[in-house]
């Protein structure tokens, strides 16, 4: 397909994403003040995710039906 991100393989069902993000899903990138950066391993979100400064995460997330902006809180 060329798409390229991170594949979801599994989401903690009592995570900050659970129900949000599903299985199968990629993420490509997020969202910030600083614009859309690619999200192409697990460092590259882990990165987003500890400098958060809102505590609001905002991720694209690529699936079958197309693509789409998820918000996932962060726990304090």
């Amino acid at each position: 397909s060329g798409t390229r991100g991170l594949l979801v393989r599994e989401v903690d069902p009592s995570g900050p994403a659970a129900g949000l993000i599903l299985p199968g899903e990629v993420i490509t990138g997020t969202v910030g003040a600083a614009g859309q950066r690619p999200v192409r391993a697990a460092a590259d979100l882990s990165a987003v995710v500890g400098n958060a400064p809102n505590g609001v995460v905002s991720l694209l997330v690529l699936n079958r039906a197309g693509g789409r902006v998820v918000n996932i809180g962060l726990p304090r």
